[in-house]
């Protein structure tokens, strides 16, 4: 495990370098002396920086300026909306799992129409059924509607649904559940272990890509969260004759890389103890 982590902290801080020094080249003034990346993170570890443009503050946590940024804030949000996303989406994939394994003959067919349909339309990306909803709604779309599409999109659905029932099927089928069955033994009490385990090691392996639909939903809908705080800062078409503010890009960069690592690392330590279980 040891190793493991070891592993992280370097890519963490080679992602950060390497970001750093494209980010460094771009959008800076020609008068502002070049900075190196421990003067950046120096800087960043007192909330120091300012925007290129108009000279406001960029923190990690809010403050009782009106005018300070706070990526910290806006990133709390994106993770609120990607884990209720992604927790909504595994529950409707647990509950047609477990309809389609042990239910009468109609309620298996009608589960398995409703999760053939969702894994189709799981297919498509998220941008498109953000696109498609902002075309005829606009920005005022349902929060509810809105997690639904950022969980379903760019095969969330269908990897989570494929996934779970094929662990489902082949824990079903152990020896020590088949023996459980024949001596009348609650079978929930032997595979709970291995099916949480595995459950949170496969909702910790989803939720960067979530994370990510939740980001493009944002930027479509103005939402607030890093998509849209990346919009009005770097896209926004009334930025042309702007600098682009490299430093929030930088610390978005930054805090979006570390959340994925320490979700990955967290993914690793519970494949290892699904590994030892089985």
């Amino acid at each position: 495990m040891l190793s493991i982590i070891t592993r992280y902290i370097v890519i963490l801080f080679l992602s950060l370098y390497l970001i750093f020094s494209l980010l460094n080249r771009i959008g800076k003034n020609s008068e502002s002396e070049p900075r190196s990346f421990v003067t950046w993170m120096s800087i960043a570890s007192h909330s120091g920086h300012e925007t290129e443009n108009f000279q406001h503050s960029i923190s990690l946590l809010p403050t009782s300026d009106p005018n300070n940024t706070s990526v910290g804030s806006a990133f709390f949000t994106s993770f609120i909306i990607t884990s209720l996303s992604l927790l909504l989406i595994w529950l409707i994939v647990t509950l047609l799992n477990t309809l389609l394994i042990r239910s009468p003959r109609v309620v298996t067919s009608v589960a398995t129409l409703i999760n053939n349909t969702l894994e189709l339309l799981s297919g498509l990306h998220v941008l498109v059924y953000g696109l498609i909803l902002y075309i005829i709604f606009g920005v005022d779309v349902n929060s509810l509607v809105i997690m639904l599409v950022i969980g379903v999109g760019s095969n969330i659905y269908f990897d989570l649904s494929s996934e779970q029932r094929l662990f489902l099927d082949a824990i079903l089928e152990k020896d020590y559940v088949l023996n459980a069955r024949a001596t009348g033994d609650s079978v929930l009490k032997h595979i709970f272990r291995p099916v949480g385990v595995f459950t949170i090691a496969q909702l910790l392996g989803s939720w960067p890509t979530v994370l990510t639909n939740a980001i493009f939903i944002e930027i479509i809908f103005q939402r607030y969260g890093i998509g849209s705080l990346l919009y009005q800062n770097i896209f926004a078409p009334g930025r042309k004759d702007m600098l682009p503010e490299v430093d929030i890009l930088m610390y978005v960069s930054g805090i979006v890389i570390v959340s994925i690592l320490l979700v990955s690392l967290l993914k690793e330590f519970f494949m290892l103890r699904l590994r030892n279980d089985r």
